[in-house]
């Protein structure tokens, strides 16, 4: 059971109830056995020091003025329960920061808790019940270095914004009203990078024409979006995200998800283009890298690649050709690129994916093609193309495309 005495006397010495509101004027350290309970709006005062180490439960709405943290004494503890059965409140000038924090108000699916101030959860944020909604008052919602998240659903998640800081591969616990629909980032290389993502369940059109898109894109997701920018830090990320019958366009729910792509809409261009795919049918989501060009993201159908095999003036195609790439490492068909020949100047080697996504471009002397783009391996598929080259005693420059399969 948790102990009260120490409650007791902080309660006494320092904070003054007023008709509607409890405020805090001075010092208070809540003990790592202690357990507060606040039925009244709680104000934390400018010179009020709220260091919480112990159990916080509120059930109105919450300002801070002054410092709300914990750990004065070294002790990593202490959870802050937002547990209303009415819309509550959470503002005031200064952040709050909450090693634990839960979220359980049952006035869902009404707005549950409106965020006007700024926290950070250094541990756990636990999403039992209740929207948390910054969308309009634009209040910081901060997930520190280690710090992550638990229970979210479509009946608890952050209708807005989510700042995450650090390398950590991570889930923004983000939605739209009744719908979460999270974005994740995975491989950051640098602990001081912090990203930002919001969701957005809204016509596309309205800011970002689905219209406008380079050629090979078919059609652009226009049902929804997410933003996944970056507030720190320079380096590549991978991002993925998820196809949901609730949320996402027929025409991309009904076409193979192996024809989806992650696109993102380029400002400069005024038009969405291919970020490319990485697509995972059993947990129906797609991931693409994304470097140094972050913004708006959603999905796309992909055209698929269409290739007029001219005959090459030579019938061993083979040999000039290789059929496989089997980048294993075990010194055959590590990597890929034509066979030299003496009868034919090869000025170019271009390699796509089946949509017609530029990989590499070789030059005939290098080693050649590893599987990989942008330093991430690609799957076993088959691979498109493009030789660019003359005949030797001919001046006149050919075309020849083809295509090889990539094992693992």
């Amino acid at each position: 059971m948790k102990k009260m005495l120490l409650v007791f006397i902080i309660l006494f010495s320092f904070f003054k109830t007023l008709e509607a509101q409890v405020s805090n004027y001075s010092v208070v350290y809540i003990d790592p056995d202690a357990l507060v309970s606040l039925k009244q709006d709680f104000v934390n005062q400018p010179s009020g020091e709220l260091w919480n180490n112990g159990e916080i439960y509120v059930s109105n709405n919450w300002t801070n003025n002054g410092i709300v943290d914990f750990s004065i004494l070294n002790i990593d503890s202490g959870q802050t329960n937002f547990v209303g059965n009415t819309s509550q409140v959470i503002s005031g000038s200064n952040f709050n920061y909450f090693y634990n924090a839960v979220f359980n108000n049952t006035n869902f699916p009404a707005q549950s808790i409106d965020l006007e101030g700024d926290i950070s959860i250094t541990n756990t944020s636990n999403f039992v019940n209740g929207l948390i909604n910054n969308k309009i008052s634009n209040g910081m919602f901060v997930f520190e270095l280690e710090a992550n998240h638990i229970n979210t659903s479509d009946l608890s998640h952050v209708n807005g914004k989510v700042i995450k800081i650090g390398n950590i591969n991570f889930n923004f616990p983000i939605g739209d009203n009744s719908f979460y629909r999270p974005a994740k980032i995975e491989s950051i290389n640098n602990a001081s990078n912090s990203f930002v993502s919001e969701y957005f369940l809204e016509d596309t059109n309205i800011n970002y024409p689905t219209a406008n898109f380079e050629n090979s894109i078919e059609f652009v997701n226009d049902t929804e979006y997410w933003l996944i920018d970056q507030v720190t830090g320079s380096n590549q990320i991978v991002i993925n995200l998820k196809l949901d019958a609730n949320t996402t366009a027929s025409e991309i729910l009904n076409e193979d998800i192996s024809t989806i792509h992650i696109v993102r809409w380029d400002s400069n261009l005024n038009s969405w283009i291919d970020q490319g795919g990485l697509q995972d049918a059993t947990n129906n989501s797609v991931s693409a890298l994304v470097e140094n060009s972050y913004g708006i993201f959603t999905f796309a159908i992909m055209k698929t690649i269409d290739i007029n095999t001219e005959p090459f003036p030579n019938t061993n195609t083979t040999a000039l050709f290789p059929l496989f790439l089997t980048p294993n490492n075990d010194g055959y068909n590590d990597t890929w690129n034509i066979n030299s020949t003496s009868n034919y100047n090869f000025i170019s080697i271009k390699i796509f994916d089946r949509y017609g996504k530029l990989l590499k471009e070789l030059n005939p002397e290098e080693i050649g093609w590893d599987g990989t783009f942008n330093n991430n391996p690609m799957p076993t598929n088959d691979y498109w193309f493009l030789a660019t080259y003359t005949q030797n005693g001919n001046n006149i420059i050919k075309e020849y495309r083809s295509h090889f399969t990539l094992k693992r």
